[in-house]
């Protein structure tokens, strides 16, 4: 979860990081696949809660990059 932590907080706060997110990978899709886990089965704990929430973070800010964002309606 601690890494999760890092990346929500790096993208929230580094245009440049936004950017970078689909450059080599397409991280949006990893994040859409991570958090698909959540749509079946509700979080169990508030660990899984918590986790769930920082991975929605680390999705939204990234979709504010205009290229990251029509990659992501691309994939929908």
């Amino acid at each position: 979860m601690l890494a999760s932590e890092h990346l929500s907080m790096i993208l929230q706060s580094s245009d440049n990081a936004k950017a970078k997110l689909t450059k080599k990978v397409d991280a949006v899709d990893i994040l859409l696949r991570t958090i698909a886990v959540f749509e079946k089965n509700d979080p169990a704990s508030v660990d899984e809660k918590e986790y769930m929430e920082i991975l929605f973070n680390s999705l939204c800010a990234p979709l504010m990059h205009l290229p990251n964002r029509k990659k992501f309606l691309d994939a929908s």
